[in-house]
């Protein structure tokens, strides 16, 4: 048999409805209090697409690529030409930016090379400034930057390419 469970009755509505807007409370106090498990991605990386003619460019493809060409994530720039990704360590990949009738561009990015020791901070990359040309959109991607973890300098420079 299945147990039913109930409240004792005060007798009074007026009661109960007090009782149940303070349970109420505290389950939202609870839910509240308790801290979010979301993970925060361990490199943030940002920039800005432009056109040759200087203005941000949107709807610009974003995909970035294992080192087999697999797609792991695809975005669009926004209206203002911008977009970000968050990766985990211990990656390498492409940024590949394209758009018909221009000319492709790639980033390569590498968080294979960070330390242990280093690995307990969130690192921030950004700022990039990509300048796509008007062109053949059918050749392959022109690599444009080669960003790794420098422990020496202990951040993520630019190798270019």
């Amino acid at each position: 048999k299945a147990r039913s469970h109930s409240f004792p009755s005060t007798g009074c509505p007026l009661l109960q409805r007090k009782a149940m807007i303070r349970l109420a409370t505290a389950l939202f106090a609870l839910a509240f209090s308790i801290p979010s498990v979301a993970q925060t991605p361990d490199v943030a990386i940002d920039g800005v697409v432009y056109g040759n003619n200087g203005l941000p460019m949107k709807a610009v493809s974003i995909e970035l690529q294992n080192k087999e060409g697999k797609v792991i994530q695809k975005k669009k720039t926004q209206p203002n030409g911008r977009f970000d990704f968050g990766v985990d360590f211990d990656l390498y990949f492409e940024i590949v930016l394209s758009k018909e009738g221009f000319e492709s561009k790639m980033l390569v990015f590498d968080t294979r090379n960070i330390p242990a020791s280093e690995q307990e901070y969130n690192y921030e990359y950004g700022g990039f400034r990509v300048t796509l040309i008007e062109g053949d959109d059918t050749s392959p991607a022109k690599q444009v930057a080669y960003i790794l973890f420098d422990p020496a300098v202990g951040n993520f420079v630019n190798r270019d390419p």
